[in-house]
């Protein structure tokens, strides 16, 4: 899936399984097919009347090497944060961001 140069094959995976084990190296692949071959990637607009726009996540393919990453768990219920989590970045590959020791 890394090294793939078209689109179809993996187009293909996320029709059949959207919510397969692999969607979303699936769909990080796709994008960078598509990004090499100049198409320009569609963002979702988050708008506070949409609940399901809420707190999408997407992958940041710029990392660098020493940024630091941060974000918080929250208890569904009580909205109360739990714990929070900080990870930094100690080597940047091709195919692969590992984050403290990996």
């Amino acid at each position: 899936m890394q090294d793939s140069k078209e689109p179809a094959p993996l187009e293909d995976y996320l029709r059949r399984n959207p919510s397969g084990l692999f969607s979303e190296l699936a769909q990080l692949a796709l994008d960078r097919v598509l990004a090499r071959q100049g198409e320009k990637r569609i963002v979702v607009v988050s708008v506070k009347e949409n609940p399901y726009s809420q707190g999408s996540a997407m992958a940041d393919l710029r990392y660098k090497l020493g940024d630091t990453y941060s974000y918080r768990e929250l208890d569904l219920k009580t909205k109360a944060e739990k714990r929070t989590f900080s990870m930094t970045i100690t080597a940047v590959r091709e195919n692969e961001v590992v984050f403290d020791t990996g």
